[in-house]
């Protein structure tokens, strides 16, 4: 996760923050994701292609024969659509609101002197 922040032209606060935050709200949902990830286990027609894969060399490190892991990439693929749509929604409609109160910090002034730097950078 530090590689693919740290190589890629993001924020590292904001970063560093949503893993803190994703990380944690992740182990909420473990217990669903483990339920979700021994169903689709337990299908006897995903047992031959779970078996093919597995002798792929790259594909044992992804750790799909774990419940919980492959609960969570489903659910993630299941929800990144609506949760998309929702977030855009919503901040398409409070965005002029947000500005307003992000405006009012004095970190908000800090940064967007920082932004001539960041494009200098690019």
């Amino acid at each position: 996760m530090a590689t693919l922040l740290l190589s890629l032209h993001v924020n590292l606060a904001a970063g560093t923050a949503a893993a803190l935050l994703f990380s944690w709200a992740g182990s909420l949902t473990d217990p669903l994701a483990h339920r979700i990830g021994s169903t689709v286990l337990c299908y006897p027609w995903v047992q031959p292609i779970g078996a093919y894969l597995f002798d792929i060399p790259l594909v044992p490190w992804t750790a799909l024969n774990n419940t919980v892991v492959l609960g969570n990439l489903i659910l993630g693929l299941v929800l990144f659509y609506p949760v998309y749509w929702l977030s855009y929604l919503f901040f398409e409609r409070h965005r002029d609101r947000i500005a307003a109160k992000l405006e009012q910090y004095k970190a908000a002034v800090v940064l967007e002197k920082t932004e001539p730097a960041t494009q200098w950078r690019l």
